[in-house]
């Protein structure tokens, strides 16, 4: 049975990332959010500290990439309208497989690597616990939970103080763990603007150029 599974939630990317709408149209953040996905996705399925991959999902063209990568796909249960409940879903599903551990990572984050992952599982201990990497305005961009249900996802605004809540709520050891790769998530333009002052090799880099953004991003930068 696999001890450790990564875990990533993707909603249905025809309402992805409405914080660029104006900025991006629709088929353009639905390209931002697959090339995102992917690179998290490679990261993820090559990692050697991770036993499987899955991904929560509805959408169609998610659920294709995951099959690309390797990655299982649990269907998205009826009622799901949020991250968190994403999460807690694919969770409730793995925990019942016997699964120990899930590490949670979203899809926006394309700079993770494979060194990160090791850092998180690392500081993973088999008493109920939870390792949390947070973004750099107070969300959560990693989320390693032993066992899979040992406190609710929190995902949103604040959610790193959220997660510690619940954590200290329930007597669970946690850690908090700092990544510079992990601490940018692409959310709005202005996340944008600073992914893509770095030079990458990710998929995300690749597409943004391809999309013709560059020019557009200096403008509002």
């Amino acid at each position: 049975m696999p001890m450790i599974y990564g875990l990533v939630p993707v909603k249905k990317l025809a309402k992805v990332k409405n914080r660029m709408d104006g900025f991006l149209s629709l088929p353009e953040r639905q390209a931002l959010s697959l090339a995102m996905l992917e690179d998290v996705l490679t990261v993820l399925s090559t990692s050697r500290v991770l036993d499987r991959v899955a991904m929560v999902t509805a959408d169609p063209q998610a659920s294709d990439l995951a099959g690309e990568k390797g990655a299982e796909v649990i269907a998205e249960s009826e009622g799901i309208d949020s991250e968190s409940q994403a999460v807690d879903y694919g969770a409730s599903v793995l925990s019942q497989r016997g699964v120990e551990s899930i590490l949670v990572i979203p899809l926006d984050v394309p700079l993770v690597t494979s060194t990160d992952i090791e850092k998180l599982v690392a500081e993973r201990s088999m008493a109920p616990s939870v390792v949390m990497a947070p973004s750099n305005d107070g969300g959560t961009n990693a989320l390693l939970k032993t066992p899979p249900d040992v406190i609710p996802s929190r995902f949103g605004y604040d959610s790193l103080r959220l997660h510690q809540q619940e954590a200290e709520k329930r007597g669970v050891q946690y850690k908090v763990l700092t990544l510079p790769s992990l601490v940018l998530d692409i959310d709005s333009p202005e996340d944008l603007i600073c992914f893509a002052s770095q030079s990458t090799s990710t998929h995300t880099h690749k597409a943004i150029i391809e999309m013709g953004l560059m020019e557009r991003l200096r403008q509002k930068g």
